[in-house]
C-alpha cells in the first residue's frame, strides 16, 4: 500500500472464513512480532541518476523520486513526519554515502540494527550502497 499526503486506501478486511482465534498470538495471549521488513520500490535503485528517498523503520523501506517531500509519502506503516512525529527516519541515497536525517527515537544502535537488515534484504542484495552517515556521522 503506497499513499500519497492523506490519500491512502482503505485497509483490507479480514477474509471470510478466516478464524482469528486460531491465529498463533491469539492462543498464547502474546501478540506476534513480525520479523519481515517491506521493500518498496527498489528499482528506482537501480536506474538512478543520482539521489534516492527513503523512509525506514522496524516494518521497512520505501524508496521514491527526490522530487518527492519524504511527508508525503505514507507505505506499509511508515510515516515521516516534521517535527518527529512520525514513526520512520528520513534518508537519501547517493551514489557514494546513505545519510539518514535526525530523529530522536533513533539512536544510532538502533539505526546500525536497522541498516543491516537492510542489507540483508534480498531484494537488495546486489544494491551497492555508500557509507551509513546519520547527523553527518559515519556509522559502521
Amino acid at each position: 500500500m503506497l499513499c500519497l499526503g492523506s490519500v491512502c486506501p482503505a485497509p483490507s478486511a479480514p477474509t471470510a472464513g478466516s478464524d482469528p482465534g486460531t491465529e498463533p498470538e491469539k492462543q498464547s495471549g502474546l501478540k506476534a512480532r513480525s520479523i519481515t521488513m517491506h521493500v518498496t520500490n527498489a528499482d528506482l535503485l537501480d536506474h538512478a541518476q543520482g539521489t534516492v528517498k527513503f523512509i525506514l523503520n522496524d516494518s521497512g523501506i520505501v524508496f521514491f523520486p527526490a522530487t518527492q517531500q519524504h511527508r508525503d509519502l505514507k507505505s506499509h506503516g511508515l510515516s515521516y513526519e516534521d517535527d518527529y512525529r512520525g514513526n520512520a527516519v528520513a534518508g537519501l541515497v547517493m551514489p557514494d554515502r546513505v545519510e539518514i536525517r535526525f530523529h530522536k527515537a533513533f539512536s544510532d544502535d538502533r539505526l546500525r540494527t536497522l541498516w543491516r537488515k537492510v542489507l540483508a534484504m534480498p531484494e537488495l542484495a546486489k544494491t551497492r550502497f555508500g557509507q551509513l552517515y546519520y547527523q553527518g556521522r559515519e556509522i559502521k
